[in-house]
Order: structure tokens, then sequence, then C-alpha cells
């Protein structure tokens, strides 16, 4: 049998047990070199992870507002509920809303102006959420008081009313150090509305026109087949809205102001095949919200726009109607009765705000 015989060299390697005391010094010393170098690229990874997941959670927040401004038309109390007031709008939790992630509690700062737009009252709303960064440390923010010191001597709404510009400030509102900060404001949500509110309006004003065109045609063409007496008048029950130039001093738009007083019924047409005996029921623009809502959605309705037509998109609010107002005057005053059956009407106005003179 053939056998094989290792070099002596490598029988001496096989033979040994281990490392020798100083080959494992090496070894360490090597090791703690590597750990030296790679420890500080390692903690800065770990450091850029957790702001890129707090960054991603203002954005949540952010997310949740927009979300809760959209369902209530309006934005969380300043307070501390406020977290519990977006936690059902997100999926972040009451606990990871209010703090960061390094377990710090967020700072929110909410202030509303209200702004004429087109004459209509705006109320704009500016958000800041401030996330004090690894350092759990506020620093200073551009023309944003950061400590709780601060926010306790100078109130949010002290803040915004102490900066010469606001709105400027706010859009300067930018974080320092290792702080991160949200900002928010539903100034382009209110643009939308606003203009949602205005084409309500048009298609108001439009259906109103051609309401009131038709009801016109109706009423002529019913007075041309009544019968006249010899000078040409019409006689029986049409006499009062067909004689003495009637059809052009009516109104033919449903009535806005209760049948009584200066608004006598032979201001309105209200029935195309028969006289009016009796007065309908009227839209009363001081009537309560929820009343008033009703009988504008009603009025809709006979116009053949949707319910949603009869309110603002901004507040919800159900608009003012005034189909028969009263002359406006000099110094901001109104006159005192409307125009009656024998004067030319004025325009009917449709408005988001009472009208004195309406």
């Amino acid at each position: 049998m053939r056998s094989f015989r290792f070099p002596r060299f490598r029988q001496h390697w096989l033979a040994r047990q281990g490392f020798t005391l100083a080959e494992m010094v090496i070894v360490i010393g090597v090791l703690a070199i590597l750990v030296g170098i790679s420890t500080p690229a390692l903690f800065q990874m770990m450091l850029r992870q957790d702001i890129q997941e707090e960054e991603i959670a203002l954005q949540e927040i952010r997310k949740a507002i927009e979300a809760y401004a959209a369902d209530r038309n309006t934005l969380p109390a300043n307070t501390d509920d406020w977290s519990a007031e977006l936690a059902g709008f997100t999926s972040l939790s009451q606990r990871e809303i209010s703090s960061s992630i390094w377990g710090h509690p967020r700072t929110f700062r909410m202030f509303e102006t209200n702004r004429q737009v087109q004459n209509v009252a705006v109320t704009i709303t500016y958000v800041t959420v401030l996330s004090t960064g690894p350092d759990r440390t506020a620093n200073a923010a551009t023309n944003l008081p950061v400590s709780s010191g601060q926010f306790a001597a100078d109130s949010n709404t002290g803040w915004w009313y102490n900066q010469a510009n606001p709105i400027a400030a706010f859009g300067a509102v930018a974080p320092a150090g290792d702080d991160l900060i949200m900002t928010y404001t539903n100034y382009p949500e209110k643009m939308a509305q606003l203009q949602e509110t205005l084409k309500r309006m048009n298609r108001i004003v439009g259906a109103l026109d051609a309401f009131s065109k038709t009801r016109y045609s109706e009423l002529v063409s019913r007075c041309a087949s009544e019968t006249r007496d010899t000078n040409g008048d019409v006689t029986g029950t049409w006499a009062t809205l067909c004689n003495g130039g009637m059809p052009e001093r009516l109104i033919y738009i449903p009535r806005s102001q209760p049948p009584a007083g200066t608004d006598a019924d032979t201001n309105y047409y209200d029935d195309p095949t028969a006289a009016p005996t009796a007065a309908p029921v009227a839209f009363n623009p001081t009537a309560d919200l929820a009343n008033r809502q009703l009988q504008m959605q009603a009025i809709m309705r006979t116009l053949g726009l949707s319910d949603e037509t009869c309110c603002s998109a901004v507040t919800g609010a159900p608009f003012y109607l005034y189909s028969n107002p009263r002359q406006k005057l000099a110094g901001n005053t109104c006159a005192t009765s409307r125009p009656d059956s024998t004067q030319m009407k004025l325009p009917a106005r449709l408005t988001t705000t009472p009208d004195a003179c309406g």
C-alpha cells in the first residue's frame, strides 16, 4: 500500500493549537481600527434614517391637517388636544403625532386671519409644527418663538400680531440647528372654495334670469288670452296683473320677503296658471341658519339646481337672496320701504352676508 507524507512545515502547522498571544493582539488591534473607522459612519447613517423618519412623520401630520380641514372646514383648536383631534385622520397614533421619534413633544401653533377676497370674507389659517430634532432642544428659528418659555411669554396670537407682516413672517419661518419645521396654510384650498362659491352664485343668477324670463313670458301670454273690455283692459281676476303695465313691474323670481307690509302680493307673479290668491311660503333672509338653508334649498329645486348650490363652499352657510331689495341711499342708509306694485323694481341681490338694504 502506497503512503503519503506531509512536508515537515505542514505537519508543524497542523500540530499547533489556536493563535499565539502576538497574533491575537494584532487581530484585536485591526478590529479596533476597523470599528473606530466604521462607527461614526454607522452613527451618521442611523441619524440620517431617524431624520428621514421624522420628516415623513411631519408630512403625515400635514396630510392629516389637510384631511381634517377638508372634512370639517376648520382646523384643530390651538390647544394641547391638537394631536387627539388629528389622530382620526392618519395612520399615526396620537403619541406618534404629539411626540417626535426622539420622544420629545412637538409644538403646534396656529394663526387665523380674515381676508376680503372679491368682497367675500375668507378665513386663512397658518400652521407650524416644530420638532426639536435629535438633540431634543429647540434652537432659534427665524421669526418663530420655539422654547416653551418664549411661547409662554409671547402667545401664538401675540407672536403673529407682533410681526410687521405676519404673512411674510410665515413665509420666512425656517428651522435652525437640527430642528425640523412643518408649515401649512389652507390658502390654496380656500381660494378653490371661493372660486366654487362664485360659480354657485353665478349659476343661481343665471337660473334666476332664465326663470324670470320664462315667468314673464307666461304672464304676457296669459294676459293676451284674457277677455278685454272696449278700452283694451283685461277684465276679471287677472286685471290687476295685466293692466297698467303691470307685467313689467312685477317680480318673477321666488319671493324673499314675507308677504306683509310693503311687500304686497301683487309684487310677485307666483303661479302661471291662476291669479294669486294666497301668498306662498316666503324665503326669510333673517331666519335662523337651519331654516334659511332649508328655504334656500327649496328655491334651488324650484330653479332646477342642486341643493348644495344654496350655500357658500367657503363657510357652508346659505346665501342671502333679496328679490325686492330697498334702494341704497347716500350715507350708507336705506330707503324705508321696498318698491311697491306701481314702481319699477331694483335687481335682485344675492349675497354671502346680510344686506341691511335687502
